[in-house]
């Protein structure tokens, strides 16, 4: 499928509520009649604000550590001007000087500039450049989307301060949230 079959920014801004306001899998699926569909490549997407490059290749680091890599990529982002367009195996890093008005506006604003890098995806990862993203994260989300429309993990593993730690996803938009 692609992203342009898809309804208009696939929804993510019904996604500012608090996390009862999300249903957690109560969502239908959105593949086609009802029935579930294979998710073949996921789309992560990173924005950034003038990050520290160390918090940039972290979050690079993570995502080629996924076991389900080949199926996906990684968009960060950079709204700051500042960072260098780069073009890696399976990610880019994208730098614009126009600064959206909000984080879900940045997130549209990436889902329509996400189709002409990489035109063939089926979901939407958020990938947060300080979070700890364990091996196997896009894979479990490609087999928990074949039956549910999103994923949304009860916790995350950060790294703000150069320290890991565990918290609660309760209520983050970007909580390692997976949609299709």
């Amino acid at each position: 499928m692609r992203a342009t079959e898809r309804s208009p920014m696939l929804g993510l801004r019904m996604f500012r509520g608090r996390e009862s306001d999300l249903g957690r899998t109560s969502l239908p699926n959105r593949s086609m009649g009802g029935v579930a569909e294979m998710t073949k490549k996921i789309l992560c997407l990173c924005p950034t604000y003038d990050r520290p490059q160390r918090i940039v290749e972290h979050a690079i680091a993570n995502f080629r550590w996924q076991h389900a890599r080949d199926d996906c990529y990684l968009y960060i982002h950079d709204d700051s001007g500042l960072a260098p367009n780069i073009m890696g195996d399976g990610w880019c890093i994208t730098s614009g000087e126009i600064r959206e008005p909000s984080l879900p506006a940045k997130y549209d604003s990436m889902v329509e500039r996400a189709e002409s890098l990489f035109p063939e995806w089926d979901a939407i990862a958020v990938w947060d450049d300080d979070d700890l993203y364990l091996p196997w994260h896009l894979a479990t989300a490609q087999t928990l989307l074949e039956s549910h429309g999103w994923v949304h993990p009860s916790y995350v593993w950060s790294d703000h301060d150069g320290i890991a730690n565990v918290e609660s996803a309760a209520g983050r938009f970007h909580g390692s949230l997976v949609v299709r």
